[in-house]
């Protein structure tokens, strides 16, 4: 799901409930039943349990059971994650997988937000499990259907971004990897220790992080780069990487030192938004290792194809990164 604009506005748009009270005082008891609770054995054995993996089935098939007494689990450990204990069961119990449908138990899990959600998030939702109770709506429930806030937008995008990043982590563990001699793969974990490094550092440093939803920019720039990374290795493996010669090297090499020189001698310190000078040059910094680690894991894997040629590459993806910084300062 693509949380834009226009879905906010839906979301927004939705019916809400001026006067929650009355429905929250109505399910205040309402409960599942007592078969459905972890048993004292089975808590024994939930102390690191993954209600999120279970219930989405991210790298793990799905399993509601699992989810379900695992979330009941952190619900009573009081796990204050969002996508855990509380909002999970809301769902389990609005779907009514793997349990009769309860979703007077689900109305009585998001009262107890009331005070800890958006106040439309929160009539929505509300108004949202009505619909379903009255048959209103039949599409399955997702504790993202009615966010309101830049926060729960920026957790919802991570949870799709990290799910759809684990799914093509492991596409390619399998189908490309798993071709890797064992100097490869050694040389391929530090390139991608050097990638994950200069993704925190870019997504950190690099995107204006002001606003409420800054997590979701975040998020959103991790991805962009992890598919790039991932892309990346796919055309060298293939035969489809760009190539350049070693003049065309020299000449990337410069035109990013007159891109980043002029941002760095730039007379303002904060360039655009929350980025300033000192961040791009960290960021600068953990793109060089990356570089080079590129560089290192071509000479291993791909031998036919010349350094300076790798080098120019993602030269080249560096210029495009910094240019935006160099336009936003008034430079040319």
């Amino acid at each position: 799901m693509i949380y834009t604009a226009a879905f906010f506005s839906y979301a927004q748009s939705n019916d809400h409930i001026n006067n929650t009270e009355p429905i929250c005082l109505k399910v205040v008891k309402a409960s599942p039943p007592n078969e459905d609770l972890p048993s004292a054995l089975e808590k024994q054995n939930l102390k690191n349990c993954d209600s999120k993996s279970s219930y989405y089935g991210d790298r793990l098939p799905i399993d509601y059971k699992k989810a379900r007494l695992c979330a009941f689990f952190q619900y009573e450990q009081k796990v204050e994650k969002i996508f855990s204990g509380a909002n999970i069961l809301m769902q389990i119990y609005t779907n009514g997988d793997g349990v009769v449908q309860n979703i007077d138990f689900a109305e009585n899990l998001a009262c107890q937000q009331k005070d800890s959600v958006a106040p439309a998030e929160f009539s929505g939702r509300l108004a949202h499990l009505e619909n379903i109770k009255k048959g209103l709506s039949k599409e399955r429930f997702d504790i993202c259907d009615d966010i309101t806030s830049g926060y729960m937008q920026g957790a919802c995008v991570s949870r799709d971004k990290e799910f759809s990043a684990h799914k093509q982590d492991d596409h390619f563990e399998k189908n490309v990897l798993a071709t890797f001699t064992k100097e490869q793969k050694n040389s391929f974990e530090k390139l991608r220790k050097a990638s994950n490094d200069f993704i925190a550092a870019r997504s950190q440093n690099e995107i204006d992080l002001s606003g409420s939803g800054r997590a979701a920019f975040k998020a959103e720039e991790e991805d962009i780069q992890k598919r790039d990374f991932l892309q990346s290795v796919q055309a060298l493996e293939q035969g489809k990487a760009n190539r350049y010669t070693a003049i065309q090297n020299k000449q990337a090499y410069q035109e990013l030192d007159k891109v980043y020189q002029k941002i760095i001698e730039n007379k303002e310190n904060t360039l655009s938004g929350t980025v300033t000078k000192e961040q791009i040059k960290i960021t600068q910094q953990e793109w060089l290792k990356y570089r080079d680690a590129w560089v290192e894991f071509a000479k291993i894997r791909y031998p036919g194809i010349p350094s300076y040629s790798i080098a120019a590459w993602f030269t080249k993806k560096r210029i495009h990164m910094l240019k935006a910084f160099r336009s936003s300062t008034g430079t040319q």
